[in-house]
């Protein structure tokens, strides 16, 4: 399973970080692909990325 989350929490943070900020508030025990983005950096690769569309088309927002 794939999770694309967006949110300004990510702003200043690495990948790493968030990574491990995401993991721990679901638990480690779940196996999930997780892509975490502030939300001007998620305008700026969806442009550019044929995968993270591909992806947006199978997507089910959560607000």
């Amino acid at each position: 399973m794939n999770l694309i989350i967006i949110s300004k929490v990510f702003d200043g943070m690495d990948i790493g970080a968030r990574f491990s900020f995401v993991k721990k508030l679901m638990g480690y025990g779940l196996s999930i692909d997780v892509l975490a983005y502030t939300p001007d950096e998620f305008e700026r690769i969806k442009r550019k990325s044929v995968i993270l569309n591909d992806m947006l088309s199978y997507a089910v927002k959560i607000s």
